[in-house]
C-alpha cells in the first residue's frame, strides 16, 4: 500500500511472511538384495536411501519503492530467513532507476544471497570404493603428489587407497553478493539498446572437489586423508564440502528494433554476454 508523498510521487510498501516445510524421502531399490546390480551412485543405489528428513523454513520480507524526485526511483528490500539446522540469515537489496531524459535511463542494484544445501548433499549415505584413477603420491611426505617418483623419498605411488563419497552432515550454506550497473538508450519507439555490467561473488561454494584439488590443497584439507596409527594413507574422504570462492563479472548487451514494411511489422533483437572475469579459489572453508 501507500505510505506518504514525496516530490517524485508516492512512497509504496509491500511486506509479507512465509512459512514452508520441506520433506524428503527415498526408499532406494525395492528389489531383493540378490537381484540388485552394484553400481555406485546410480539413481536406485540403496546408499542414498533416506527414511525421511524434513526442515522448517520461516521468512519475513519487505520492499519499499521511493520516488525521490521526478525521474529517480529508489527501491530498498530485505528478507530474513530462518532455516532449521542452519540458523537465520538476513539479505538486503537496493536498486535505482534514473531517467534524466525520455530517451535515457541509468539503473543499478546490489544484493546478497543465501543458499542452503539440499537434503541429498547433507544426508546421503556414504559409499567407499577402491581408487582406480591416475597414480599419486602421499601429500604428507611428497611436495609434488601429482608427479610421483619411485626414486624420490616419500614420493612413491600410494596403493590400495579407498575413496569415500556421499553426504556431509556438517555442510554449511553458500552465500553470495551481486551487483549490476547499466544504461538504456531509447531514441525512438522503433529502437532501443542497453548495456549492463554485472558481478556475482560466491563464498563457501557447495561442491565435490576432484582428487587433484584435494591433493593440491592438502594443507587445508588434511583431515580428509584418513590414516592408520602408523600414518599410512587408507582412504580419502571426497564428500560434499563448502570450498573456496568464485568471482564472476561480465557485460550484457541488448538491441531491439522494429519497422513497418510490406504491410506488416518487422521486429529484430540481439542479446549478447561478454565474460570479463571468472575466478575460482578452491580453499575449503568448512568440514
Amino acid at each position: 500500500g501507500e505510505l506518504f508523498e514525496l516530490p517524485g510521487g508516492t512512497v509504496q510498501i509491500a511486506a509479507g511472511v512465509d512459512y514452508r516445510k520441506e520433506n524428503y524421502k527415498f526408499n532406494g531399490d525395492a528389489r531383493a538384495a540378490a537381484a540388485r546390480p552394484v553400481i555406485i551412485a546410480a539413481p536406485f543405489d540403496d546408499g542414498n536411501a533416506l527414511l525421511g528428513v524434513s526442515r522448517d523454513i520461516k521468512a519475513a520480507y519487505a520492499e519499499v519503492l521511493i520516488p525521490v524526485f521526478e525521474g529517480f526511483e529508489l527501491t530498498a528490500a530485505g528478507r530474513i530467513d530462518d532455516y532449521e539446522g542452519f540458523g537465520s540469515t538476513t539479505n538486503p537489496k537496493v536498486s535505482f532507476k534514473y531517467r534524466p531524459a525520455d530517451w535515457l535511463m541509468f539503473r543499478g542494484s546490489y544484493n546478497t544471497g543465501f543458499r542452503a544445501p539440499t537434503f541429498n548433499q547433507i544426508f546421503n549415505g556414504r559409499t567407499e570404493a577402491l581408487y582406480t584413477g591416475r597414480g599419486f603420491a602421499d601429500p604428507e611426505t611428497c611436495s609434488t603428489p601429482l608427479a610421483p617418483s619411485p626414486t624420490t623419498p616419500g614420493c612413491a605411488v600410494v596403493a590400495n587407497v579407498n575413496i569415500i563419497n556421499g553426504g556431509q552432515p556438517d555442510l554449511g550454506p553458500e552465500t553470495s553478493d551481486q551487483a549490476s550497473l547499466g544504461v538504456v538508450f531509447e531514441p525512438s519507439n522503433d529502437f532501443s539498446a542497453s548495456i549492463d555490467w554485472w558481478m556475482v561473488n560466491r563464498s563457501g561454494t557447495i561442491q565435490v572437489l576432484t582428487i587433484d584439488q584435494l591433493l593440491t590443497n592438502y594443507d587445508a584439507v588434511s583431515e580428509r586423508f584418513i590414516r592408520d596409527s602408523a600414518g599410512t594413507l587408507l582412504a580419502i574422504e571426497n564428500t560434499w564440502v563448502n570450498a573456496g570462492k568464485t568471482k564472476t563479472q561480465g557485460l550484457e548487451i541488448t538491441l531491439r528494433g522494429r519497422m513497418d514494411a510490406l504491410g506488416g511489422e518487422f521486429r529484430a533483437g540481439l542479446d549478447g554476454t561478454y565474460l570479463l572475469q571468472k575466478k575460482e579459489k578452491v580453499v575449503p572453508t568448512a568440514a
